[in-house]
């Protein structure tokens, strides 16, 4: 299991890596480290390839995330699914440039 954290206009944030055995699949974890609120996963299947992967969003009360933690967050879940799952790895975070 691997972790980052970053910090965003003075709160931080971490994402935590690990597998989950029953679901054969990686999860990409984003989380508010202050108070431990877990806010969404990226689910990444890695043995059945028909299965998608997908974010779960969690959230008992309503959770702002910044635009930036969001992008940083699904360029993580974007790595994780090109290297565990490489027919998928054109999955890629465009960030696109202000005109």
């Amino acid at each position: 299991m691997s972790y980052e954290e970053r910090e965003h206009a003075g709160r931080y944030y971490g994402v935590q890596f690990m597998y989950a055995v029953p679901e054969s699949a990686w999860f990409v974890e984003l989380s508010d480290v202050k108070s431990g609120t877990m806010i969404m996963t990226g689910v990444v299947p890695d043995e059945d390839l028909a299965t998608e992967p997908t974010v779960r969003v969690h959230s008992p009360v309503e959770h702002s995330v910044p635009f930036e933690v969001m992008m940083w967050f699904m360029e993580k879940a974007a790595e994780e699914i090109a290297r565990s799952r490489p027919a998928w790895s054109s999955y890629k975070v465009v960030r696109r440039v202000a005109r």
